[in-house]
């Protein structure tokens, strides 16, 4: 069995890559088993019946680690660990050499928007899973600098720390953005790098928000002024190499 983990902040096309992993034959992963506030998403053949529960998870996270991935004797079996998740297991899957395939995602405006629209949808209750969120009828939110800069500095010190066990443990590593996995070759990349065969991976999801950035907000001009002001205005759009705003 390969050991592997999907490593990135929050927002990034982790679920998308995970999601487009697990429609492999070869491939198992889970989603997110380390996330202190859910239990995770697991996958056959684990069941959450065969797992402590997150209490016990949470005192003794590398036990929970070796109980998960007992169940996979052969193939490649992994998960989606978040830089907020647990760093005590990020030290230790990097020390143990297992696959990393780290993905980043440089806009972050387009992070943080997308990370407020889906915490409004929860609290509406709507699922993850929605139809598109374009259009006059979108959920917006409200764009605030502080708030921004402190998601933005946040974020820095996670990957910091993140670099530090990299540079000690030097495990096997593939860097992606979210381009390059959403609109790239990336889900390509990432069957080589762990060793599968190659064939056309189905993530069941579609990109939920507005390629134009700004028109996420219920305030543009505050966010238009804002990035023109920090030479920032390469954020105010994403979307594939051949995507204009017209």
């Amino acid at each position: 069995m390969t050991p592997f983990a999907i490593i990135g902040s929050q927002r990034s096309g982790t679920t998308f890559l995970r999601r487009s992993l697990n429609s492999h034959p070869d491939i198992v992963c889970h989603g997110e088993p380390f996330n202190p506030d859910t239990e995770g998403m697991l996958e056959a053949p684990v069941r959450r019946a065969d797992m402590p529960p997150r209490e016990g998870r949470d005192a003794d996270p590398i036990a929970f680690l070796d109980r998960l991935m007992s169940f996979h004797a052969a193939g490649l079996a992994g998960f989606k660990l978040l830089l907020a998740h647990s760093p005590t297991v990020l030290e230790e899957i990097a020390a143990r050499g297992y696959r990393l395939i780290i993905l980043r995602r440089e806009n972050a405006l387009a992070r943080y928007s997308s990370g407020q629209i889906l915490a409004a949808m929860q609290v509406s209750g709507q699922s993850f899973f929605r139809t598109a969120n374009t259009g006059p009828s979108a959920i917006r939110s409200t764009f605030d600098p502080e708030a921004f800069e402190h998601h933005v500095e946040t974020d820095r010190r996670r990957w910091e720390a993140f670099a530090a066990i990299l540079d000690v443990h030097n495990p096997p590593c593939l860097e992606l953005d979210y381009g390059d996995v959403v609109w790239g070759d990336g889900r390509e990349r990432v069957l080589d790098f762990l060793g599968a065969e190659r064939r056309p991976l189905k993530a069941w999801m579609q990109k939920l928000n507005s390629t134009d950035v700004v028109s996420r907000f219920a305030n543009p001009h505050v966010v238009e002024t804002y990035l023109s002001d920090r030479g920032l205005t390469r954020w105010a759009q994403e979307g594939p190499p051949d995507w204009k705003q017209g």
